[in-house]
């Protein structure tokens, strides 16, 4: 998940991630992002919250696309974030999770490479 994403101001291209884990049973693999009930991203100083600014289709945080990983369908996290009006530069983001096991949050990547252009 460390490939680095770009967000262009004012452009409608997305970042999309699958989330993946190290599983007790199969070991490394894709975790359903729709059983998540909201994320925050941190970029810098900057806290973007699913609660405040939309999950679902079409919104800034989205887990309803679904790819193929590994002969299964599995849904991915799609970032909107074009339309922010975040500055301009290089961030280390860190996500984070939230669910019914984990109703404090759960720091899923602490090493998101995002980077934002005009």
């Amino acid at each position: 998940m460390n490939e680095l994403g770009i967000v262009y101001n004012g452009r409608h291209n997305t970042i999309d991630r699958l989330l993946l884990a190290d599983l007790p049973d199969t070991g490394r693999g894709a975790i359903d992002a729709d059983q998540f009930v909201r994320f925050l991203l941190v970029l810098g100083e900057t806290l973007l919250d699913s609660n405040q600014l939309g999950l679902g289709e079409g919104q800034p945080f989205d887990s309803s696309q679904s790819v193929t990983w590994n002969g299964h369908a599995v849904k991915m996290l799609r970032l909107r974030l074009g339309f922010l009006g975040l500055a301009p530069g290089s961030y280390r983001a860190r996500l984070i999770v939230f669910d019914s096991a984990n109703p404090n949050g759960l720091v899923w990547e602490n090493a998101l490479p995002i980077k934002v252009v005009e």
